[in-house]
């Protein structure tokens, strides 16, 4: 009897650490990219804007810098939307708690990927405003970067106003602001 319940526990043991050591090679080189980029040397201009989840992602320094320098220049162009969103409107974005931080104004997830293109329009009818960004979403709802530009750009019915950067290099349309002209 005892025999067979120390049996048991080894193999239970045996179980378990082969288990933890699976796990663990696969979070391995995530969280070592995380570290990595988490603790790397940036400019102090640009240390503001690498506490966000796409800091960690980067996959290199190159495209962490380049994230970094993206962030910066949505953070700053964010509140130049205010002159066109009045305050008692709301704006469908990605990133809603960042919107409504640098805009003051109240934002909204989109509802949905899933809905067909033909579906928008009734679905987004909550806010007249939306801002497409150039990131996607993760998660259940994939939402790609600069979404919903993809769905409206041929619509009538819409005004799209890009927003430039004042120190991003490159291509200067740091995201688009989207108004649905019928309400």
């Amino acid at each position: 009897g005892l025999g067979l319940f120390r049996l048991n526990v080894r193999r239970s043991q045996f179980v378990f650490s082969a288990l933890l050591i699976s796990l663990l090679s696969l979070f391995a080189p995530t969280s070592l990219a995380y570290i990595k980029n988490g603790f790397a040397d940036v400019d102090a201009a640009l240390k503001p804007y690498t506490r966000t989840r796409f800091w960690l992602y980067a996959t290199d320094r190159q495209d962490a810098i380049r994230t970094a320098e993206i962030n910066k220049s949505i953070i700053e162009s964010l509140p130049d939307i205010t002159a066109y969103v009045p305050e008692n409107e709301c704006i469908y974005a990605i990133q809603t708690p960042f919107v409504m931080l640098y805009t003051q104004r109240i934002s909204l997830p989109y509802p949905s990927s899933t809905y067909r293109n033909n579906e928008f329009d009734t679905r987004t009818r909550s806010c007249r405003y939306f801002l497409a960004m150039p990131m996607g979403s993760r998660g259940l709802d994939l939402f790609p970067p600069y979404f919903p530009l993809q769905i409206v750009v041929n619509k009538p019915g819409y005004r799209i106003l890009p927003f430039y950067s004042k120190s991003l290099s490159g291509t200067n349309v740091v995201f688009f602001l989207i108004e649905r002209l019928d309400t």
